[in-house]
């Protein structure tokens, strides 16, 4: 019978050693899981953020992009322009040459994914710098450009890219391949010289919910009073001209 008794208190020493090891542990482990997964999606907003910036650029700064869509189809196929400024434009005696220069966007936004460390750097440059001092120096009117296997050979690499960029940056992480919310608008200037002009914004968000579903509130909420599954996290702001995030 002793012998019974001291495996019960054995055994009940135990489970209460591993549920005090549990109640401290579960809390970390959802703070850590919490702070990692939060960082992960501002870390995203934040770049898309930057391709609204992109984007607001090559139309002259007077629209956002309302979804991915419209984000990749431009930045595939729009171009914007450099004004070229050769001479002292502070020098009043002579009057500057200017030239507008156009650059194709899909350069641009490739530069971008290539210094996010989302692209192959060494195979971009293999491709681009041949192919780009082709297209700047190509003059035979009687033939596209594009038809030249090196310039073919870095549109495809670029478009494909730029496409599989894309498919990516738009899903939420840890969300089941759910994707960002994107909405853009327009804002009426304030003050007495607005003269009725309004300024683009934009928006992009989710939910807490989308990347912490397995964590229900009812469960884990006692750990930290802000845990809430309907809480968005967003960059932009579709009331006012904003491309920071809420956090």
């Amino acid at each position: 019978m002793k012998i019974v008794l001291n495996i019960v208190f054995i055994l009940a020493a135990l489970a209460s050693a591993y549920y005090l090891m549990e109640s401290i542990r579960r809390p970390v482990d959802f703070r850590d899981t919490w702070a990692e997964r939060k960082t992960a999606v501002q870390e995203k907003l934040e770049e898309i953020a930057e391709l609204q910036k992109m984007y607001t650029s090559i139309k002259g700064d007077t629209l956002f992009a309302a979804s991915f869509e419209e984000l990749e189809t431009s930045f595939l196929k729009d171009s914007f322009f450099i004004l070229k400024i050769e001479g002292d434009p502070f020098d009043t005696t002579i009057t500057p040459d200017t030239t507008e220069l156009m650059y194709p966007a899909r350069d641009s936004v490739l530069s971008f994914i290539a210094a996010a460390g989302k692209l192959d750097q060494a195979k971009l440059k293999e491709l681009q710098g041949p192919a780009l001092e082709i297209m700047e120096n190509w003059q035979d009117t009687s033939q596209d450009v594009r038809q030249d296997p090196a310039v073919a050979a870095y549109l495809d690499f670029a478009e494909a890219s730029i496409k599989d960029y894309f498919k990516k940056i738009r899903s939420v992480p840890f969300s089941d391949n759910k994707e960002f919310i994107v909405a853009a608008g327009e804002v009426a200037m304030e003050g007495r010289r607005a003269f009725g002009r309004r300024l683009p914004t934009f928006e992009v968000k989710t939910t807490v919910g989308d990347y912490m579903k397995e964590y229900s509130v009812k469960e884990y909420g006692m750990y930290d009073p802000s845990f809430d599954h309907a809480a968005e996290v967003k960059v932009g702001d579709l009331t006012k001209p904003s491309t920071t995030g809420n956090w």
